[in-house]
């Protein structure tokens, strides 16, 4: 155990002295452009720059590749800089200095980092719905009954998205207007009713893993807040018209650019058959 601390420790100092040594060389470098040009962007402006600036413009890449694999972060500064200086490399003539093998390692380096990092990003949803809800109907005799209504329609809400190339979280809040078609027809009680307007909030939420670039695939739980205005029967009552439920859901999803399809199924406390969700988001 003492050991594994050891070299934890040493591992840390190791990763600092590297880093603050790469810095100070940096330094140096960023001092001597700056005391002649001002800025980077000046220098790399020139028509012609000659053999000594141009091995200090190496050695600029080379201390931000060193830097970046150290640090495991991406600096936009930094890789704009290093863009532009790559896009005047073409014109320099150093035998001995190979920009090309550096710009190969280090787009490798920002592609390998970048598919890490999580990102935060929002979209507009917009789904179908369809379900079968419960309720309970009691006649004027005070007969009860459990009743079903077949319910579907669009929903239509806003989310954010967490996610890297490999896994992600997202969540999103939609308002649903929906029709249900309600009816039983046993030896007790006849009862039918359609085209009943439904309103339903509903929230989904997931954890997803990412096999591919466009495809994924998800869990998480679902919320949903329904209420309908039902008839009621001639000397009866319905229950349950409004009710907060709760559930889960899994889902796939392919997305194309800003678009992604995603198709749910998840089941809910207390309602007869499955919620499935066939949805399109645009990603901001």
């Amino acid at each position: 155990m003492v050991l594994i601390r050891l070299t934890k420790i040493t591992l840390v100092l190791s990763l600092f002295l590297i880093t603050f040594s790469v810095c100070a060389s940096e330094k140096s470098v960023d001092q001597i452009i700056e005391s002649k040009f001002k800025d980077y962007s000046i220098l790399l402006k020139m028509d012609e720059i000659s053999e000594e600036n141009q091995i200090l413009l190496y050695k600029k890449l080379n201390f931000i590749l060193i830097r970046t694999k150290a640090t495991k972060i991406v600096v936009k500064k930094d890789e704009a800089l290093f863009m532009n200086i790559m896009n005047k490399s073409d014109d320099f003539d150093l035998d001995d200095y190979d920009f090309d093998e550096l710009s190969e390692e280090y787009i490798s380096l920002l592609n390998q980092i970048k598919k890490q990092q999580f990102e935060l990003k929002y979209y507009a949803t917009a789904r179908f719905i369809t379900w079968n809800y419960r309720l309970q109907l009691t006649d004027q005799s005070g007969f009860e009954e459990p009743l079903y209504s077949k319910e579907k329609g669009l929903c239509v809400g806003a989310g954010a998205i967490y996610e890297n190339a490999y896994w992600g979280m997202a969540t999103d809040f939609c308002y649903a207007y929906m029709t249900a078609t309600v009816g039983e027809d046993s030896t007790t009680i006849k009862y039918n009713q359609s085209s009943v307007p439904v309103d339903a909030l509903v929230s989904t939420s997931s954890i997803f893993w990412k096999p591919k670039e466009a495809v994924s695939f998800g869990a998480g739980p679902l919320l949903v807040y329904h209420s309908a205005d039902y008839a009621p029967p001639t000397g009866g009552s319905i229950q349950d018209t409004n009710s907060f439920s709760y559930g889960y859901h899994i889902l796939a999803s392919w997305r194309k650019s800003s678009f992604k399809i995603d198709i749910s199924i998840g089941d809910l406390k207390d309602y007869k058959s499955s919620i499935w969700q066939v949805g399109l988001q645009y990603i901001f």
